[in-house]
């Protein structure tokens, strides 16, 4: 597997990391991968390493105000900072791909970014994967609370406040919660702009969930704490021709779960399904 680092500028100017692992023959197909809140895409190396072995290569960046990119910690500016950076992203790499099918997957707020992100964009990609994504969390936002943070996002759109993050609810592999608590990249704290965005875009997808138009494969643990599955569940129930894997007793990051290997397994089968 080779691995490639480097920086890239956003449309205001941010300096962003980015990398990709590559198999070390020819690639067959390229997944460009947008990772969760909090986190960061050097977390997703073992990941990339199965799609490495299966000549599929993974692209990725960490997001604004995550990891080793720059920009506030769990800021946004506008409502569509996510998706412009995504759109320059795909730019970015477009030479990377050579042509070959390309398919666009995230996890938790990053499944919830790439589905908003094709609804509102109408990219072209092969298939779209989306893990656990974040159409709501678990313990859904109060109205009260909502106000507030509607009020707070007109004069103070950076207050960050705790995101509740129930960690132990990540993975049932005690090793990834420690891991996870000890990575100085990690944070926890959200700021009211990112709580009012995240609320209204639970809304529009909901609202035009049925307008998907590219071919999707959603996941979620049936056992997860940290999304809403009852949100999910709707939304997907609007995609009947989409495809719905609900894992029995998995925790949130199904891509570190102690059975990951059949999420591997299963997502590679489907990548192959949408390759024919």
């Amino acid at each position: 597997m080779i691995h490639q680092i480097w920086d890239w500028r956003t449309v205001d100017t941010l300096k962003m990391f980015a990398q990709k692992w590559m198999p070390e023959k020819d690639f067959k197909a390229s997944i460009i991968l947008v990772h969760g809140f909090g986190e960061h895409s050097s977390r997703y190396e073992h990941l990339a390493e199965f799609y490495c072995q299966h000549s599929i290569q993974v692209l990725t960046y960490d997001l604004r105000g995550h990891g080793r990119s720059e920009g506030p910690r769990g800021y946004i500016p506008t409502p569509t900072a996510y998706y412009d950076d995504l759109g320059e992203f795909i730019k970015n790499v477009k030479d990377s791909v050579s042509g070959k099918p390309v398919f666009l997957y995230g996890h938790s707020m990053g499944g919830m970014i790439v589905l908003d992100y094709v609804l509102k964009y109408k990219p072209t990609f092969i298939g779209v994967i989306a893990t656990s994504p974040l159409i709501d969390t678990a313990t859904p936002m109060s109205e009260s609370t909502l106000k507030l943070a509607r009020t707070l996002n007109k004069i103070a759109p950076k207050f960050a406040m705790d995101s509740g993050l129930d960690r132990s609810g990540l993975s049932r592999d005690q090793k990834v919660v420690d891991a996870y608590n000890a990575d100085p990249y990690i944070f926890g704290k959200a700021t009211t702009r990112l709580g009012v965005y995240l609320a209204d875009t639970k809304v529009y997808l909901q609202k035009h969930a049925s307008e998907f138009s590219l071919p999707l494969l959603t996941m979620v643990g049936s056992a997860d704490r940290i999304v809403s599955k009852p949100e999910v569940d709707k939304f997907m129930s609007a995609n009947p021709k989409a495809t719905y894997k609900v894992w029995d007793g998995f925790y949130h990051e199904l891509h570190n779960e102690p059975e990951k290997a059949q999420v591997f397994d299963y997502t590679l089968a489907w990548i192959k399904k949408m390759m024919k």
